[in-house]
């Protein structure tokens, strides 16, 4: 099972209904949890491949705030991601926004993604 895509996403979901089904009991808050963060990293993956289709230097901050930014209006975005990418970078941002969206834990993510951060849960 590739957990890469969004059918594979698909396909565990309909595997736990199929659990749930006959009658095992799971840790909901668990499964909702682990099942938000497996979505948020196939998000942060797309947009970060449409980053580098788009030539942007993942290493630079404005780019990975821009990506953030994208990643928490994925389902937004109708699949054009490189244009809502270019947009934000094409603005000026205050230092608030960036300081807001440095705070997610979509950008949390990312850092964990593209090696620049410290996982202390090992």
């Amino acid at each position: 099972m590739n957990l890469n895509n969004k059918d594979g996403l698909q396909t565990i979901k309909s595997m736990l209904d199929m659990i749930r089904e006959i009658g095992i009991d799971l840790d909901e808050r668990n499964v909702q949890e682990k099942l938000y963060v497996l979505e948020m990293k196939y998000n942060i993956k797309a947009v970060i491949d449409a980053a580098k289709q788009c030539g942007l230097e993942i290493n630079k901050d404005d780019v990975k705030t821009a990506i953030t930014a994208v990643t928490i209006n994925f389902d937004s975005c109708d699949g054009n991601l490189e244009h809502h990418l270019l947009s934000i970078l094409e603005s000026q941002s205050h230092s608030l926004y960036k300081k807001a969206i440095k705070t997610t834990p979509e950008f949390q993510q990312l850092l964990y993604m593209v090696g620049e951060a410290v996982d202390y849960r090992k």
